[in-house]
């Protein structure tokens, strides 16, 4: 495993290390392209969390999440958008500096959240960053009550969650798609409506030619119960033993959350997933392509 686009920072306010200690580590671990990619922060973030209220009241908890979350602008799930032009100089910097070990791009991770695609678009089209990726955490908005990971989420939302998905591969806006099956951890079972949800979603990104990732953080998490068995949220088994039927080009993402996350124990471990999966990995994504659409 030469690159890793999915990279993490301390910024989002979940995560370890800096910038420049996640292009350390995986200069250490003879990377030949590294892609920082944190949570997108959000402009106008305080008013989506005024929006979402109706959406999250009747759980306690999630309220006070989003009290939280308002009265820092962002910690928790992602950096602050004050932090965003830091972050970019930072990574201009880094690129500049370890020009001669790795090659090093910028991005960030996003929702598909429509009210913010005029802002993704800008990223872009001015340059600001080098790549997005789709991480289709939430539905709408950014809140606990509208993540497709919360278990239980009914065959509905495993509706919306392959819609919204195929809208974001058609606006070209993404390079690739993090962790597509998360959904499954969310609804919990594989049963019809998972089976057929999932092909669908595997035949829009083969028609699109939209590569999706074997995310290592999932490998990293705890298990939990999947059709009654006892499997890690994601990857999902299932989900992958379905995708290989497919052509559709598959990376590997470590989904790095701390520098150790780039070393060579969890590389082996999700090279190691892919490989008794029996998935055939592409090197890279189609860079000149995604690159040539935003120049």
């Amino acid at each position: 495993m030469k690159i890793n686009l999915h990279t993490h920072t301390y910024r989002c306010g979940h995560a370890i290390g800096s910038e420049e200690e996640m292009v350390q580590a995986a200069i250490a671990s003879h990377f030949e392209i590294l892609g920082l990619s944190d949570h997108i922060p959000l402009p106008h973030l305080r008013t989506h969390l005024i929006e979402s209220i109706p959406t999250s009241i009747h759980r306690f908890h999630d309220v006070l999440s989003i009290g939280k979350a308002f009265l820092y602008n962002g910690p928790g799930m992602r950096m602050p958008y004050s932090q965003k032009q830091e972050y970019l100089s930072t990574i201009q910097h880094l690129k500049e500096k370890y020009q001669q070990q790795i090659q090093i791009f910028a991005g960030f991770e996003a929702e598909y959240i429509s009210e913010y695609l005029p802002y993704y678009r800008e990223l872009l089209q001015h340059h600001e960053i080098d790549y997005l990726i789709l991480g289709h955490h939430f539905h709408r908005f950014v809140t606990g009550s509208n993540n497709y990971t919360r278990y239980p989420i009914s065959s509905q939302r495993v509706h919306l969650y392959v819609d919204e998905a195929i809208e974001a591969m058609q606006s070209g806006l993404f390079l690739y798609f993090a962790h597509p099956d998360i959904f499954l951890k969310g609804y919990g079972k594989w049963d019809e409506v998972a089976q057929s949800e999932t092909r669908r979603l595997l035949e829009a990104c083969q028609h699109y030619q939209f590569p999706i990732e074997v995310n290592g953080g999932g490998l990293r998490d705890c298990a939990y119960t999947f059709n009654q068995e006892k499997l890690q949220g994601y990857p999902n088994v299932y989900f992958w033993q379905e995708a290989k039927n497919y052509d559709i080009p598959i990376l590997l993402g470590l989904d790095a959350h701390e520098p150790e996350h780039l070393g060579q124990e969890a590389i082996h471990q999700l090279e190691d997933f892919a490989q008794n999966q029996e998935l055939t990995i592409i090197t890279k994504p189609d860079f000149q392509t995604y690159f040539k659409h935003w120049q």
